[in-house]
């Protein structure tokens, strides 16, 4: 991975804040974050070390899940160029919000070829009820604000919520490859 700028569109759900828009089990009131990245946190932060593509740090998925994910993340960077981290935590301290911490780590491994910044962080935890996709710069006229939401609530979440971990991030991550490979929205 070569050195990059991490200049992100952010888009983050909590799984129950959007069951409560599609009529699930749950009573609390829906709300999108979309949050230009500002740096709040002052300090040298600790980020975890990258186990490549895929980094499980909540131990979600099947060594044979990170093994797919793993080498489905890698074919697409060889065909594409672009690389995408997944990332799952259960804490992103010292950092106050999820949108500050998946830009500093994209640019912490140096995520997204140099030039280009064309870097995803896709990074969600369970323990949480988080999920969030971050996009460099150079990819945010195909991953917008809205459109990794649509991925995050008509794709990943309907999976999450059946606790389809995998299925859903699967999923996700197609999406966004797809959108990465046409170059626009198609909102």
């Amino acid at each position: 991975m070569k050195k990059t700028i991490f200049i992100p569109i952010l888009a983050t759900l909590s799984f129950f804040q959007l069951a409560a828009q599609q009529g699930f089990n749950s009573n609390t009131e829906t709300q999108a974050t979309f949050i230009e990245h500002e740096q709040v946190f002052d300090g040298e932060a600790e980020f975890p070390e990258s186990d490549g593509w895929v980094t499980d740090l909540e131990s979600v998925f099947t060594a044979t899940q990170e093994a797919e994910l793993e080498t489905m993340i890698t074919d697409f960077e060889e065909a594409s160029t672009h690389e995408i981290a997944l990332l799952t935590l259960n804490s992103f301290e010292p950092y106050k919000d999820v949108s500050e911490y998946a830009a500093s780590l994209g640019n912490r491994w140096e995520l997204g070829k140099a030039g280009s910044q064309n870097g995803v962080v896709l990074l969600f935890s369970r323990e949480k009820n988080l999920i969030h996709i971050t996009a460099g710069e150079g990819v945010k006229n195909a991953l917008t604000d809205k459109v990794c939401q649509e991925i995050i609530s008509y794709t990943i979440i309907p999976e999450f919520q059946k606790e389809n971990y995998y299925e859903g991030i699967k999923l996700g991550l197609q999406q966004i490859m797809e959108k990465l490979n046409s170059g626009q929205p198609n909102d």
